[in-house]
């Protein structure tokens, strides 16, 4: 996209009270009020009555301003393409489906100017939507650096608002595996908390009171002599650490992880060999297998999914040889 998309909406009197960057986000065309947020800073969102510079995302509305909000091109990023090797497990004129590697930051922020997805996805496909805003171009959804398989990406701004609603309606298809320290009492259920920044951790996340819904269904599909537990998790809502939150907080953190969970996993693998290939991996044992959704455009189902990546496969047959 080489030209910023321009959206215009009218606040009704209904809306009085509410905060500005709650409204927009639930507005037609709007990823999420982080984008909003980076909007409001760039002072390129406009309320009627109200100074540019005046504008906040606490602003309340009064129930009759007309908001306008300009998202740049993608393509003013200052984001340089890299040919970092991308496996796409599908592609067409609206969308495309990657596999996408552990290690790999999913965009550019301060600490990751390069070396992410987005670099690697301007490189390969180029055209992507540019609702996501300059550093997020085409992403939809997330992954966590070190969690690796599938996601996908839009190329249209109108697939791009399909994704996210279907996102927003939890009617995304989504299976995650996990291999966790020690054997859970209960073989399934459901974890729901509300997840928030943990007060002392600025990189954790923690359930907390005031925090965000978040919900996950799993179930142990087979566990390994006292060591450890495969588990399938399916997704209701997707917070950010959401499934690596949950399971720790249920005593029983993914191995590898580095942020959740370290001491208990100490505890519970208490066989050298698997406690040496879990300290030896570089990433934790959380893998995307399964995406399915209704096509935006054609409406035609899509499932893809996706095999364990090669060190985590060693780390099963060992795990399968104990």
């Amino acid at each position: 996209m080489t030209t910023p998309v321009r959206l215009k909406f009218q606040a009704e009197p209904k809306d009085a009270g509410l905060r500005l960057d709650q409204w927009l986000a639930n507005q037609q065309g709007i990823e999420s009020r982080n984008q909003i947020a980076r909007l409001i800073e760039r002072a390129l969102v406009k309320v009627s009555g109200v100074a540019t510079l005046k504008v906040k995302a606490s602003y309340r509305l009064r129930g009759d301003e007309v908001v306008e909000v300009e998202i740049p091109p993608a393509n003013t990023s200052g984001i340089t393409p890299e040919e970092i090797s991308l496996e796409i497990l599908y592609q067409d004129n609206d969308l495309a489906v990657i596999n996408k590697q552990a290690g790999l930051v999913t965009h550019p922020a301060k600490t990751h100017q390069g070396g992410t997805l987005v670099n690697a996805l301007l490189f390969h496909i180029k055209d992507l939507s540019d609702i996501g805003g300059v550093e997020r171009p085409g992403l939809v959804h997330r992954l966590d650096k070190d969690t690796s398989g599938t996601i996908v990406v839009a190329k249209t701004n109108k697939a791009h608002q399909g994704l996210a609603q279907m996102f927003k309606k939890h009617e995304i298809h989504r299976v995650y595996w996990a291999i966790v320290a020690g054997i859970p009492k209960k073989k399934n259920g459901t974890i729901e908390s509300n997840l928030a920044r943990h007060p002392k951790f600025r990189k954790a996340f923690c359930s907390q009171e005031h925090g965000k819904r978040a919900v996950t269904h799993f179930e142990v599909i087979k566990s390994y002599k006292n060591q450890a537990s495969l588990i399938e998790v399916r997704l209701e809502t997707g917070r950010t650490h959401q499934i690596r939150v949950h399971l720790s907080e249920m005593g029983h953190p993914v191995l590898g992880d580095k942020i959740y969970g370290i001491k208990r996993q100490s505890q519970l693998l208490t066989n050298s060999k698997i406690k040496q290939i879990t300290q030896n991996l570089k990433r934790h044992a959380l893998h995307a297998a399964e995406l399915g959704f209704e096509h935006p455009r054609t409406l035609a189902p899509l499932k893809f999914k996706t095999d364990w990546p090669d060190d985590l496969k060693e780390l099963l047959l060992a795990l399968n040889s104990l």
